[in-house]
């Protein structure tokens, strides 16, 4: 529960210090991890601008899966760039973040209970 207190923290520190010409975006949805088995879930974050020069975000982010008394939450921020992918619409983005997966219940297969740090990138 801390690191939760301190990611929702963070994220009201950087909803108060946002670059004026771009929105804050929240996004929130459902879906599965698929690791050794499926994982039904959901997904929560924050885009928050930093720059008015370059599209660039910082994301803090929660998800939480759960399945068989074993739930995975993974936490963390990640710092995206977002573009416009032409003057007809699409967006392209990439980015790096880190944080924390803390797996708690039951062990299972490929993975133990307790916390550990997390590094990703993404694109698309």
């Amino acid at each position: 529960m801390k690191s939760v207190a301190v990611c929702v923290g963070l994220v009201l520190v950087g909803l108060m210090s946002t670059a004026d010409a771009r929105p804050v975006v929240v996004k929130a949805a459902g879906g599965a991890l698929l690791s050794n088995e499926v994982r039904p879930g959901m997904f929560a974050s924050i885009e928050i601008p930093i720059s008015e020069d370059y599209p660039t975000h910082l994301s803090p982010f929660i998800e939480v899966y759960s399945k068989d008394g074993t739930t995975m939450i993974p936490l963390g921020a990640s710092l995206i760039y977002k573009a416009s992918f032409s003057e007809r619409g699409g967006t392209v983005f990439f980015g790096a973040g880190g944080g924390l997966l803390m797996i708690r219940g039951e062990p299972g297969l490929g993975y133990a209970t307790g916390t550990s740090g997390m590094i990703g990138v993404m694109g698309g």
